[in-house]
């Protein structure tokens, strides 16, 4: 539990399992992504009231379930969980756009996360199962995946486009996994001033861009997409002026502080498509549950550290710069 910033605690507390909700969930992992840290830190652009059981990227295994539930899920099934739980009387929810819906709960703030031996998953939740069992570090990449098909589906790239994706970190890396095995025909560029995330890249057939020290008018109106997922402003900077006139610019990562950026190069001076997106859609989710199923073993690399609760704040504290994604996972199985 995270008493306040910076002070986190582990206690027992118990389930408030109510008659109509759709069952509990046994965690198996829980991804730690960017906004953990802000939450964690304190330093982030949400109105949120501590305590809290941080943790939305949420993966387990269903031990209890309501009889309304069974038909189409089972005791046993894996699932993924999505971060919103929506309300279904909003207009995006009454057009299927849950991921959008005006007056959601989340998983890991209003509602428990997934930093947790167990959940119960409330009635309205969007659980997604896993059709192939997976093992539990895999799973923890549900969330992490299904944010990156539906940065794919945003982007909606021609063959042969050339695309940039500025931050490889999770949903970055993810994004990579998912062209090499999908969609080869793609000029996929990646920018990173990490040499060991370049190396990785690389490896998955991309070509890397070194950092903005490797700015240099060569990049300017060179991409037909760009995929910003840093939440850097020095790095949308750079990608407004990478993209070509007509591109398509999809705005993902987090800014933690508002910036400042020429509208005009949208409008006036290149025509730019601009697309923001942050949570997946359903269809990205089942998308998601498939890949990881089918190409466990490639994603696993994506995976540097884990932590369980005995050492939690090693999450943020950590020290090592060859690290992408790190998750959590209870019963002490943390190394």
């Amino acid at each position: 539990m995270l008493q306040s910033p910076l002070q986190t605690t582990t206690q027992e507390v118990k389930i408030d399992s109510l008659r109509d909700d759709f069952g509990v969930l046994k965690i198996l992992s829980t991804g730690i992504c960017a906004a953990d840290g802000y939450l964690y830190s304190g330093k982030h652009p949400w109105s949120i009231e501590y305590p809290i059981i941080p943790g939305h990227e949420i993966f387990g295994e269903i031990v209890e379930l309501n009889s309304s539930a069974k038909g189409s899920f089972c005791i046993g099934d894996q699932v993924t969980l999505q971060v919103l739980i929506p309300c279904y009387l909003c207009e995006p929810c009454l057009n299927q756009r849950f991921n959008l819906c005006l007056k959601a709960c989340h998983f890991g703030s209003c509602e428990r996360g997934g930093f947790a031996d167990f959940i119960r998953i409330p009635q309205g939740a969007r659980v997604h199962k896993f059709e192939e069992k997976v093992d539990s570090e895999i799973g923890a990449l549900a969330e992490t995946f299904a944010n990156a098909f539906f940065c794919l589906d945003l982007a909606n790239p021609l063959p042969n486009a050339k695309v940039l994706i500025m931050g490889l970190g999770s949903i970055g890396m993810s994004i990579a996994h998912i062209v090499s095995e999908r969609y080869p025909q793609l000029d996929l560029w990646g920018l990173t001033s990490s040499a060991w995330k370049r190396s990785m890249f690389e490896q998955l057939g991309g070509r890397c861009i070194n950092g903005l020290n490797d700015s240099s008018e060569r990049f300017t109106n060179s991409f037909d997409v760009v995929i910003e997922c840093s939440g850097f402003e020095s790095n949308l900077e750079f990608g407004l002026d990478a993209i070509k006139p007509g591109g398509r610019f999809i705005q993902y990562g987090v800014f933690r502080d508002k910036v400042s950026i020429d509208f005009n190069v949208f409008a006036e001076f290149k025509s730019i498509n601009l697309l923001g997106g942050h949570l997946a859609n359903d269809d990205a989710f089942e998308k998601a549950t498939v890949f990881l199923g089918r190409n466990p073993d490639r994603v696993r690399k994506i995976i540097s550290q884990r932590v369980s609760f005995n050492d939690f704040s090693d999450a943020f504290h950590s020290t090592n710069r060859q690290k992408i994604k790190t998750i959590f996972v209870p019963e002490g199985m943390s190394r």
